[in-house]
């Protein structure tokens, strides 16, 4: 299952294939379809995770490709791989300051601690 969640903000690192399979499995560019694609650099609000079998994908608020329909008859989701969440600056400034911290350790203080956590 997704460690994602809906409403969560998300940044594109990857412009994709721009390549979408018909229902016979043929190739296509993306803008066959009018399908429009999630760019590298902006940022998206997940709106939906609709899964399959064995994947799942994300639909984004910021992107309605509802009028194409894929194989499952639904529309097109978009591949995790593709995303990294975002980190605010709150979370940017938590993490800098645990570094921090970390680095004044002496190193068995590390190991020890680090041990503690994979137990808990």
């Amino acid at each position: 299952m997704s460690t994602w969640k809906v409403g969560q903000k998300c940044q594109c690192i990857s412009n994709g294939t721009g390549m979408l399979p018909d229902a016979a499995g043929t190739i296509w560019p993306v803008g066959v379809w009018g399908i429009r694609n999630a760019e590298a650099g902006k940022v998206y609000t997940i709106r939906a995770i609709p899964e399959t079998d064995d994947s799942y994908g994300f639909l984004l608020e910021e992107i309605d490709n509802s009028h194409v329909k894929n194989v499952n008859g639904r529309e097109p989701s978009f591949s995790p791989a593709r995303f990294r969440p975002l980190i605010t600056k709150s979370q940017q400034e938590d993490i800098r300051m645990i570094k921090s911290l970390v680095r004044e350790m002496p190193a068995t203080e590390r190991l020890d601690r680090l041990a503690e956590l994979l137990d808990e």
